[in-house]
């Protein structure tokens, strides 16, 4: 089978997604034209990582001890939505979460806790960078993602009030507005 070729890519990730897709950009900068981090990417202090990973685990144990994923979506998922989420993105992101695998979420959450990129390894980033946060969001407080833009070479914040964690389901329009006019901004610059 032939590997498909193509130019540099427009790279965008949500939450571990945004971590892996920087993950991506540091390690093979030729293939990423311009990297979207939405909700995601920077790595937390100690604390924030407990404060993050402490109700999953919890959650998860449930799960393992009988419960469904349904029950943890229906649990976790309300507790990282804004105020202005769209009920319909509420209901895609908890149909999303319970169709996770359980062993597959243990494993995200064992390799959240290892992603320790540093300010000096996101400087190594040249490419043209959105920062899309959602104001709502105590995943990924937007503070922690407006820190990261001021170490970037080329990036841009973006915050969407009354959004949580998944900006993408809770507030759609926002969301494709930010990153259409992020692509449609580094068009005209190119």
């Amino acid at each position: 089978m032939e590997a498909l070729q193509c130019g540099p890519v427009t790279l965008v990730g949500h939450g571990l997604g945004a971590m892996v897709a920087a993950e991506v950009a540091l390690r093979q900068p030729a293939l990423v034209r311009r990297l979207v981090l939405c909700a995601g990417g920077p790595g937390l202090d100690a604390q924030a990582k407990q404060d993050w990973i402490a109700p999953r685990w919890q959650a998860l144990q449930a799960v393992e001890g009988g419960q469904s994923m349904d029950l943890l979506a229906q649990a976790l998922v309300p507790r990282f939505i804004g105020g202005g989420a769209l009920p319909e993105g509420v209901r895609l992101a908890v149909h999303a979460l319970s169709q996770v695998y359980p062993a597959t979420y243990r494993r995200a959450l064992q390799l959240l806790a290892l992603f320790d990129r540093d300010a000096v390894a996101f400087r190594r980033l040249a490419m043209p960078t959105l920062l899309l946060v959602g104001a709502m969001d105590p995943c990924t407080p937007p503070a922690a993602l407006q820190a990261l833009s001021q170490v970037l070479p080329d990036a841009r914040f973006q915050n969407l009030a009354h959004v949580g964690h998944w900006p993408q389901l809770e507030d759609p329009d926002g969301f494709d507005a930010a990153l259409l006019a992020f692509l449609a901004e580094r068009r005209r610059l190119h």
